[in-house]
């Protein structure tokens, strides 16, 4: 991978496993790539890096007029929203409950499963619910009384849950108001969701991911999908990109 340092620009655009990146080289036999197209992409391990060399089926192109930031972003937490609700099966006409809808991939999934026609109900502090309410969902207060917090909002049931705080709470309050644990995932707990019987998506990518980062791409790029940026750090910075990242839900993605 590579910084853009054009226009002055050198800020890592990488976070996880995914990137945006400008083209040096292209392999023998590779087609549908030029040296210098802008592309969006991943590699299989985690890492901070200049340059990789990343296989042709992990890449599609970056649209032009998209940031570097917002595609870096499209990458991590755009992919594991949507494979996360993929993976309850998420369909229109249903109600889904996101602990920690005020985050970077909670407000994603919410934004998401209001596209495709869902009900959303995101858990967010009070603070946050005005930001929840933008996003289309429906915003509750987490801490005791969830339970009857979510019942009187969704007095029909919540069809799916997903969990992005890791917390107990979040997940007997899922396993209450949908009485399916199979219809619950978290992305943040492998222990509690080993003791409750739930799944825990341990590798938020699918079979499906670059098309699906381009479909992303697509939204993002026409305004279709809000991904705030609170800002880029260089390379040398990472540690004091780490020591911010530490902590509750944040609307905005630092890159």
């Amino acid at each position: 991978m590579r910084h853009r340092k054009d226009a002055g620009l050198r800020e890592i655009k990488e976070t996880n496993r995914s990137e945006a990146v400008h083209r040096d080289q292209v392999g023998a036999g590779v087609e549908g790539f030029a040296v210098g197209d802008e592309v969006i992409g991943f590699v299989d391990l985690a890492a901070y890096a200049e340059q990789v060399v990343v296989p042709v089926e992990n890449l599609t192109l970056k649209p032009t007029e998209l940031s570097w930031e917002t595609a870096a972003v499209i990458g991590t937490v755009g992919q594991a929203a949507h494979n996360a609700l993929r993976m309850l099966e998420v369909a229109a006409g249903e109600t889904v409950l996101i602990h920690g809808a005020a985050g970077g991939v909670g407000s994603v999934a919410a934004q998401f499963a209001r596209a495709w026609g869902a009900t959303v109900i995101g858990t967010a502090s009070d603070d946050n619910h005005d930001y929840v309410r933008s996003l289309g969902a429906t915003p509750v207060t987490y801490g005791e009384g969830l339970v009857e917090r979510v019942r009187e909002l969704a007095p029909q049931g919540v069809d799916a849950s997903l969990d992005l705080s890791g917390s107990e709470e979040a997940i007997t309050t899922s396993i209450a108001v949908t009485g399916d644990k199979g219809r619950i995932v978290t992305l943040a707990s492998p222990p509690l969701a080993k003791q409750y019987g739930i799944t825990m998506m341990f590798d938020t990518r699918a079979a499906e991911t670059v098309a699906a980062v381009a479909n992303l791409a697509d939204l993002a790029d026409r305004g279709d999908l809000d991904l705030p940026i609170a800002r880029s750090f260089a390379l040398a910075d990472l540690a004091e990109a780490h020591r911010r990242g530490v902590g509750g839900a944040r609307q905005a993605r630092a890159v």
